[in-house]
């Protein structure tokens, strides 16, 4: 229940955000979550809200920020490589035999040199 009432503190915050993002815009544009978090900034300076009124879900948040990435690293891969599959398919498969065989052909010889010279450690 404490995970609901903190979330519901925080987005109320970015609805204000949103909101006076839309009655500034034809002054001056700034996103509405980028206010938001101003304004959570600062009633946590000025102790409007108390830190502990949004602990726990901001320690959720920041344990579980990777997977809130996921989905733009995703996109931007995709889209970095839009139309170019088959061409990185092709490399995939020239590149993966290269690398083998160039790793088996020096873990030979480094095995090779240390049986030679009696070294243990290469």
């Amino acid at each position: 229940m404490k995970y609901m009432k903190q979330m519901c503190l925080i987005l109320f915050i970015w609805a204000i955000g949103e909101y006076l993002s839309m009655w500034l815009s034809p002054i001056f544009f700034i996103p509405g979550n980028i206010l938001g978090m101003f304004i959570l900034f600062t009633c946590l300076l000025t102790e409007v809200i108390k830190e502990s009124q949004i602990k726990e879900l901001s320690q959720f948040f920041l344990d579980h920020m990777a997977l809130f990435f996921i989905p733009l690293a995703v996109n931007l891969v995709a889209q970095t490589i839009n139309g170019d599959w088959a061409l990185l398919f092709i490399i995939t498969l020239i590149v993966t035999p290269i690398v083998m065989v160039s790793t088996t052909f020096v873990t030979d010889k480094l095995m090779s040199m240390s049986k030679k010279g009696g070294q243990k450690h290469v």
